[in-house]
């Protein structure tokens, strides 16, 4: 289950990729707790008046798009750069049904970025893929550390029709070792919210120490959530059960699961001393009880592939000089559709699909699963 938070600052301010807190509107609702952060295909690059480099927030969109787009846009972008320094094929995307300028994406670099700082224009380009590789990186280190977690401990799974281009070299500045390229990445969202279920939190105010009895609390929200089911047709149905818990006089709340018998006193400091570093022996208060009830939805199966390949060496498409792991070399280029589960090889190389791109860097290594994603291990 996904984190979520039940308080957000509209129109606040944020810091990578976290809302500020006391800076916006608050908005008392469930949200799933993202991180968000300026760092996509259409983020422009920009020079500042003291001359550094800067990548977002402001994005160019869809309309018009980055420059190579052709669709009157001017200023530089991070598609713009990938394509400058050849990572990004012009003439493949979507099938070759979307067909870029490069002509175009470097004329934008040139006079936006490389001429105000006075260096080539490679090197701005590789400038501004390193500035979007360190603000993605210090948001993830940033909401990991947050909520106790180190990032080195998990795998990254990328997806998207620009994250693969960017994932194992940002992986690489946080010290992640594994990153997973599903199939499809450019529909990776639109697949999951097809198959989402369906969800809807109730919230009764409670305002009581956590040594009283918060039953009668839970037994109004079961009979609300029974009631909300059956009004809307649905017959099976899960339902989580939340407290929203404090130390007196704190303003903001830490919400946990709510099983009965169990000592929430307890479990609230251990929560709290993973997350801002102490606990404290002061009261604790129940602000909220809630209740989510999920309507699970049918779900897509995926069958695992037969082993077509048993390690014979997989020879590439094509090749192209591309900028990877801090040098540009002639790349050998991979067709996604034609590896099998078992193919796989040593980075530098490029693996292109109809919807995105994987750049496979120095030190790395991929192989196709029986599920036909791209597992990619950093051999460091």
């Amino acid at each position: 289950q996904p984190d979520l938070s039940y308080e957000f600052e509209a129109a606040g301010k944020t810091h990578s990729g976290r809302s500020i807190k006391g800076s916006g509107y608050p908005v008392r609702y469930p949200f799933i707790d993202l991180a968000e952060v300026s760092s996509g295909g259409g983020t422009i690059a920009w020079v500042d008046e003291a001359g550094a480099l800067h990548a977002g927030p402001q994005s160019a969109g869809a309309e018009p798009g980055p420059a190579a787009y052709g669709n009157g846009g001017t200023e530089p972008t991070v598609t713009d750069a990938n394509i400058v320094l050849g990572r990004l094929n012009p003439k493949h995307l979507l099938g070759g049904a979307l067909r870029l300028h490069h002509d175009l994406a470097e004329r934008a670099i040139e006079r936006n970025v490389a001429s105000k700082l006075g260096m080539g224009l490679t090197d701005a380009a590789v400038g501004i893929i390193k500035i979007v590789h360190h603000n993605m990186a210090r948001a993830i280190s940033l909401v990991s550390v947050e909520r106790g977690r180190d990032p080195r401990d998990f795998a990254m799974i990328s997806f998207g029709g620009a994250g693969p281009l960017h994932a194992c070299e940002l992986a690489e500045e946080i010290g992640i070792k594994k990153v997973i390229v599903p199939k499809h990445p450019g529909l990776f969202s639109a697949r999951g919210l097809l198959v989402a279920d369906l969800s809807r939190t109730l919230t009764v105010p409670v305002m009581k120490l956590v040594t009283d009895n918060l039953e009668p609390f839970f037994r109004e929200l079961r009979i609300r959530a029974k009631e909300a089911v059956q009004t809307d047709g649905f017959a099976e149905y899960g339902l989580n059960e939340l407290i929203d818990l404090r130390y007196q006089g704190q303003s903001y709340e830490i919400t946990l699961p709510y099983r009965k018998g169990t000592d929430l006193a307890e479990i609230f400091g251990e929560q709290h001393r993973r997350l801002y570093g102490y606990s404290s022996n002061d009261p604790v208060e129940v602000v909220n009880a809630r209740a989510t009830v999920i309507v699970p939805t049918p779900k897509a199966r995926f069958s695992k592939q037969e082993t077509q390949n048993t390690g014979a060496a997989i020879a590439s498409q094509s090749t192209r000089n591309a900028w990877i792991s801090n040098s540009t070399t002639e790349t050998p280029v991979y067709t996604r559709e034609n590896l099998m589960h078992g193919s796989g090889a040593k980075g530098p190389c490029i693996i292109e699909e109809y919807d995105s791109t994987t750049i496979v860097p120095d030190k790395w290594s991929w192989r196709i699963d029986e599920y036909a994603n791209i597992d990619l291990t950093n051999g460091t």
